[in-house]
């Protein structure tokens, strides 16, 4: 008897989980991360950062990660992706009673536009902001700084995410 409460425990537990992962496919839900591009995007020539920079190592990943391909000649292109602006500021938030910065806010901007192979604008010049702050520590300098940067790389990754998400439900039809 014990045995079949057990297997009817274990039935419904499965059972409910599968009607939970159900309802989330049946609503849309896609996780985080699962982009899907336009056939107009599946090739993407990159203008206005260097090949070898962090964002542009951050696109290539997206663009792959979404089943498309960041390409090095303009033939081979079905869309030029312009970067206008990559840039991050840093200003400090407060001060101790010593007058050492205790605090810093981090501001990352993205401009970017969408242009066909024919230099035609398919997506107007758009720009991203994000703003992050976090508190510095002067006696464990080291550690903040890989905080910093570790924030840096976050604010990037997720800008990219961001723009390729708007490209995708602005561009050439979803």
């Amino acid at each position: 008897m014990w045995l079949l409460i057990k297997s009817m425990n274990r039935f419904f537990r499965a059972l409910i989980v599968w009607l939970f992962v159900a309802v989330l496919a049946g609503c849309g839900f896609q996780l985080r991360g699962s982009l899907s591009l336009p056939p107009a995007m599946e090739k993407v020539l990159l203008q206005g950062v260097a090949v070898n920079s962090a964002l542009a190592i951050e696109i290539r990943q997206a663009l792959v990660s979404a089943g498309g391909e960041l390409v090095d000649d303009r033939s081979q292109a079905s869309a030029v992706l312009v970067i206008s602006d990559d840039r991050f500021d840093k200003r400090v938030l407060s001060v101790d009673s010593q007058g050492r910065a205790s605090e810093y806010e981090l501001h990352y901007r993205l401009g970017y536009e969408l242009r066909n192979t024919a230099n035609d604008v398919l997506v107007e010049r758009q720009q991203l902001d994000s703003i992050r702050d976090y508190i510095f520590d002067p006696a464990n300098v080291l550690g903040k700084g890989a905080e910093e940067s570790l924030l840096r790389r976050e604010m990037r990754r997720l800008a990219v995410h961001r723009m390729l998400e708007r490209l995708r439900s602005t561009c050439c039809g979803k």
